[in-house]
């Protein structure tokens, strides 16, 4: 009770007006950047996994709802910079203190694309100070900025999520995603799962099992997951009608198929 107590009086204040040591709101900074889709002006919005830029056109009634990542400057090195250069720029950005022109505030950086950095007043959004610097830059650490999707052909770009960056499909109509891996590659497709129509689920019946290959190895998973969750181990015998296509995708498991469908004892 007197934790609540305690807290309820925090909350009131924090609820407050900022001059009497309220909570600043988290609002929105209108730039001059247009939609790459809609042709409207972009905001910088700030979220739980950091600074990005959405569209304006998101409150309307056609709901544009496209965004682009800012990737922090010290992550950012020149297009040329070899591995000794890189490294140099990094410790440069990190020294090197921008200031708002405006309010003498530390400007806080971000690559927006492969030409344009955006550099933030520190003060936001209390002071909507921004500028874009011109150039030619490159994530460090990472082979290319974009790559093609395996799915829809369109381009796929460097998003950074709660588990770190990841590239996304800039189509808005493909939902595809790949790691990166620790080498600054992306990593393969994901290989499509194979439907065992013949096989159902042990407890929603009304479904049935597809193979899957995941980090811990092959199991069967229920077909309409997230709606039904089902997992278990796969049998020989249950791989062995799918063999050609279980081969054709992942021929790593070339191994099971030539396993014993069942021991001595029948099992």
């Amino acid at each position: 009770d007197e934790f609540f107590a305690d807290f309820t009086d925090v909350l009131a204040v924090a609820e407050g007006d900022v001059s009497e040591g309220g909570m600043q709101p988290n609002k929105a900074t209108l730039t001059d950047i247009p939609c790459s889709t809609c042709g409207r002006p972009m905001l910088i919005r700030i979220n739980n996994t950091g600074v990005f830029m959405g569209c304006s056109g998101y409150d309307t009634q056609d709901k544009c709802k496209n965004s682009r990542p800012l990737h922090p400057a010290w992550d950012v090195v020149s297009a040329d910079a070899d591995s000794d250069t890189a490294g140099q720029q990094e410790a440069r950005n990190l020294l090197e203190v921008r200031r708002c022109p405006k309010c003498q505030t530390r400007m806080d950086s971000y690559l927006m694309d492969k030409t344009r950095k955006l550099h933030i007043c520190g003060r936001q959004p209390e002071c909507r100070h921004y500028e874009i610097e011109e150039g030619e830059f490159r994530l460090k650490g990472v082979s290319t900025d974009t790559i093609e999707c395996d799915k829809c052909a369109e381009d796929m770009e460097i998003r950074v999520g709660p588990f770190g960056k990841y590239f996304k499909c800039l189509n808005p109509e493909c939902t595809n995603t790949r790691k990166l891996l620790r080498d600054g590659t992306a990593a393969p497709p994901k290989k499509p799962p194979i439907p065992m129509p013949e096989l159902r689920c042990e407890k929603h019946t009304d479904d049935t099992y597809v193979l899957r290959n995941g980090g811990a190895g092959v199991f069967l998973a229920a077909s309409q997951f997230p709606r039904n969750r089902e997992i278990r181990k796969p049998l020989v015998r249950e791989l062995l009608p799918h063999a050609d296509e279980v081969l054709r995708l992942h021929p790593e498991l070339d191994y099971l198929l030539k396993g014993p469908a069942e021991d001595s004892e029948g099992n």
